[in-house]
């Protein structure tokens, strides 16, 4: 596979998988020639082993369990106050945005006032609560 170096594509794909470009039509002209030589060397895979390589490295339940990986990391950081992050997005000269932000936190306060936390938690059966990743490697 051949794909530019940005959106994310180097975190998704192994460096054996894929071949990486600058976004520009040269660059992307050179790692296709390269991959279509490789190809013709057979340095590469074929097209049945890249995929059941990718299906082994990507399945719901590894996709899941990086994610909750992700999440508690996330959760980790302490909560910014709504101050601080209206003064990170000062810069971007984006204004509107800051009126979208704090309308959005003007309402999450309203709810949380509405339907308290304690509330809400006991809406969802206590299974979905409380995921570790030792019940999700049972999935």
């Amino acid at each position: 596979m051949v794909s530019t170096d940005v959106g994310g594509i180097p975190e998704v794909l192994p460096p054996d998988l894929i071949y990486l470009a600058e976004p520009s039509v040269g660059s992307l002209l050179l790692a296709v020639e390269k991959a279509v030589a490789d190809l013709e060397r057979g340095r590469n895979l074929t097209a049945l082993e890249a995929n059941a390589r990718v299906r082994s490295l990507y399945n719901w339940a590894d996709v899941t369990r990086r994610t909750v990986v992700v999440y508690d990391r996330v959760a980790a950081f302490p909560a910014k106050t709504i101050a601080a992050q209206l003064r990170r997005y000062l810069p971007t000269g984006v204004l509107p945005w800051l009126l979208v932000v704090s309308l959005c936190h003007v309402i999450l306060l309203f709810l949380d006032w509405y339907i308290p936390k304690n509330v809400s938690n006991n809406l969802l059966p206590d299974q979905y609560l409380h995921v570790s990743l030792s019940d999700l490697n049972r999935v």
